[in-house]
């Protein structure tokens, strides 16, 4: 389990400069349900690798509001709740809530903007994890091709059981969109640096990343559809050598040799394919590749997720 937005929905949540009108309110609701497997069952926010595969039902609700106060300022929000329950290791179960706010200025052709997520974790129907993030960002349009966007993020969060490891967090991250095919297709770049720190020094970090995402919509059959593919490389410097000490969450014995401070890097690979089945339902399909290595034996691991699930907007 990693709480992160996937970077299908982190990438693609830009919004473009086109004006709506004004002074109204939109609402969307979505339901799903499918199925997913997971080959390692994990809880990468405190270092739980197991050595054990499971499948799960899936299920999620959302309800999203927009009000377009004028033609060029617009206020969002959102609430969803989503449950993952495995078939045999019900100690991965996961229920998360959320909440969100969005407000944005659109000029021209540049936006300036603002949010807050609150997520509540629960594993195995118990309390884990809350998370606060507050941004602000700024994206420019040029050529009515090429987006650039920069943006700021302070992340604080608090887990019930391990409170050494709460954390405050400092990131900021410029993407670049380029934009073809009548705004059907695109790729996107992201670099993203930040600095975590954790009520106990050993959890602290500090972290790099770059994603790359390829976007296309086409027509296929009759069914309208669309096909994302991302790659995304993570790399974190811990500042202490604690860390790579034994963790009794964990499984399996840690093989520490060494006084260095404890690294971590990971490569993953994203897959995601949907079909719009007509204006109210889609079926989501996505598979997800990850190598996660470190100086920390226990957690060099390759993990395999596969996810299907049917989609409702209304």
């Amino acid at each position: 389990m990693k709480l992160y937005p996937s970077v299908v929905s982190a990438l693609f949540s830009i919004t473009l400069p086109v004006f709506g009108q004004a002074d109204t309110l939109e609402h969307e609701i979505i339901i799903s349900s499918g199925v997913k497997h997971d080959s390692k069952l994990t809880v990468a926010e405190v270092d739980d690798v197991s050595t054990n595969a499971d499948s799960a039902l899936t299920f999620e609700g959302a309800v999203k509001l927009t009000w377009q106060a004028t033609e060029n300022f617009t206020v969002k929000g959102g609430v969803s709740h989503q449950q993952t329950r495995y078939q045999q290791y019900h100690e991965y179960d996961l229920i998360l809530n959320r909440l969100n706010t969005d407000i944005s200025y659109k000029f021209a052709d540049y936006t300036i903007g603002a949010n807050h997520y609150y997520i509540d974790a629960k594993l195995d129907k118990r309390d884990f994890l809350s998370l606060n993030q507050s941004s602000i960002y700024g994206s420019k349009l040029y050529n009515n091709k090429y987006l650039i966007r920069v943006s700021g993020e302070l992340q604080n969060k608090k887990l019930t059981n391990q409170p050494t490891r709460n954390a405050q967090n400092i990131a900021s991250s410029i993407s670049s969109f380029i934009f073809f095919n009548q705004f059907n297709s695109f790729l996107s770049f992201t670099g993203n640096i930040s600095n975590e720190k954790a009520k106990d020094n050993q959890f602290s970090y500090q972290g790099l990343r770059f994603q790359a995402l390829a976007s296309h919509k086409f027509t296929a059959y009759d069914f309208n559809q669309q096909l994302q593919l991302a790659l995304r490389y993570d790399k974190k410097h811990y500042s202490s050598s604690e860390s790579l000490t034994q963790n009794p969450t964990l499984e399996q014995p840690q093989d520490y040799t060494t006084n260095n401070t404890r690294k971590d890097n990971s490569q993953v690979a994203n897959f995601s394919w949907l079909i719009n089945l007509n204006n109210i339902w889609s079926l989501d399909s996505e598979f997800e590749l990850g190598k996660y290595q470190s100086n920390n034996a226990a957690l060099n691991y390759h993990e395999s997720v596969t996810s299907v699930k049917l989609k409702a907007r209304f």
